[in-house]
């Protein structure tokens, strides 16, 4: 028969309104305390829960400032071109 059983750690009652139940298993070739499992899932549960209440990065607000900056610069740059060709038809 073989042995396949799995050592598991199973958060319940976790403080995120999105995540009730948190399923961690554990590698066999690790051989740990049972409360250092325990606690390192719980880390990994909290980082994840702040990553999805993360503010946006500011590298995406600063594309989108370029990105105004090039449109009014092409706008800008278009008009010239027409309006010289405007003056040059009369």
């Amino acid at each position: 028969m073989n042995n396949n059983t799995r050592k598991i750690v199973v958060l319940n009652n976790l403080n995120s309104p999105r995540i009730e139940q948190a399923i961690f298993i554990l590698r066999d070739e690790v051989v740990t305390n049972e409360s250092d499992a325990v606690i390192e899932a719980q880390k990994i549960v909290d980082m994840y829960v702040k990553s999805l209440e993360a503010p946006p990065i500011q590298s995406q607000k600063k594309k989108s400032r370029a990105g105004f900056f090039i449109g009014v610069t092409l706008y800008t740059f278009m008009t010239a071109v027409l309006t010289a060709y405007l003056m040059a038809i009369r």
